[in-house]
């Protein structure tokens, strides 16, 4: 088995000492920044002698202020106008419970952002509390309806098949080149639940085609891509990793294979089981037969050549081939496709 390839972002919080924690003097200007802040309501705390030397303040954050729509699983950040570390966050739902948040700081120290831990649900209205150098400023916004609780049993996802617009995705990895590659990687994705409940969910997924009627179904001449069995615990959340799946493209007359390696799906089915938000696909893609697709030659190392001459180098397979590049797609909602359930193909 190949060893995990999904390249993951460690941000490791850099605290800067900055004027906050100066020597004060006696001719110091009055506490906090809260005029060059983000649109949310500001208070400008002071100190207690009415004077402080701190004038770091918030100039961004996402979401906004009274923003409406937001995904109940994005980060949140925070961009303050200098660097220091006398700053804490604080996030409630309307009913006043908080939610836990995780720290990650940009080397530099001048955005924060903030994972929340459990508690976030869909149709709730969160307020984020920032308080940098005795300023308060507090960011009100609502999430969307993803993140509500299944209607049904989980039992009742079983044959549903989900369309991802793989052609409409937003490639961010690899950085600068993923539109580029979105242009050949031109086959939407179904993916099918085969078995659900409390506890697990197990997906299949496949290659899709127009059938004679222009509508999307499975195309059953290429393989099915069986998912291992996910917790389904964290519903209406599923995310779950197949070791490797092939992906077949035509292109000129001609049909290429292009592996991925430790290729992991991710997303929110809505509470209807209707949809799917917030879908994210990544691995490893194995560049060694998308030579001729780009026009750079039928070698192996054809693609890494093309993209070293722009910067972007291939990566370990995990074989010690270096032909892999890292994929990471954002896929819109994707939509339930009524009248199709995939089956299962393992050979032809």
């Amino acid at each position: 088995m190949r060893p995990p390839c999904l390249a993951l972002l460690f941000l490791v919080p850099t605290l800067f000492a900055a004027a906050c924690n100066g020597d004060k003097t006696t001719d110091t200007g009055s506490g906090g920044g809260g005029d060059g802040g983000a649109d949310g309501g500001v208070t400008d705390g002071g100190s207690a002698d009415g004077g402080s030397s701190c004038t770091v303040a918030v100039v961004e954050t996402e979401p906004d202020d009274g923003e409406t729509g937001w995904f109940w699983r994005d980060e949140l950040t925070v961009t303050l106008d200098g660097a220091t570390d006398d700053v804490s966050f604080r996030l409630v739902d309307s009913s006043g419970t908080e939610i836990p948040l995780t720290e990650s700081w940009s080397e530099g120290g001048l955005v924060a952002t903030l994972t929340p831990g459990e508690g976030m649900t869909g149709l709730e209205v969160y307020t984020l509390t920032i308080d940098v150098c005795g300023t308060t400023t507090e960011v009100a916004f609502e999430t969307d309806e993803y993140g509500l609780p299944l209607e049904d049993a989980p039992e009742s996802l079983v044959g549903h098949t989900y369309y991802l617009d793989l052609p409409g995705a937003t490639f961010v990895q690899p950085a600068g080149v993923g539109a580029l590659l979105s242009t050949f990687l031109d086959v939407p994705i179904l993916a099918g639940v085969t078995a659900a409940s409390e506890t697990s969910i197990d997906l299949l997924g496949a290659q899709a085609m127009r059938d004679s009627s222009d509508n999307w179904v499975q195309d059953t001449d290429q393989l099915t891509w069986d998912f291992p069995a996910a917790p389904f615990d964290t519903a209406p959340f599923f995310e779950t990793t197949a070791d490797e799946i092939v992906i077949n493209y035509s292109y000129g007359g001609s049909v290429y294979a292009i592996p991925v390696y430790d290729f992991h799906i991710e997303g929110t089915l809505s509470a209807d089981g209707q949809r799917i938000g917030g879908a994210i696909a990544m691995g490893k893609g194995d560049t060694k037969n998308m030579g001729p697709m780009l026009g750079a030659g039928d070698e192996p190392d054809a693609v890494c050549k093309f993209f070293a001459s722009v910067g972007l180098e291939c990566e370990d397979c995990g074989d010690g081939t270096m032909t892999c590049l890292t994929l990471e797609a954002h896929f819109p909602e994707a939509t339930l496709l009524e009248g199709v359930e995939l089956v299962e193909v393992t050979g032809r």
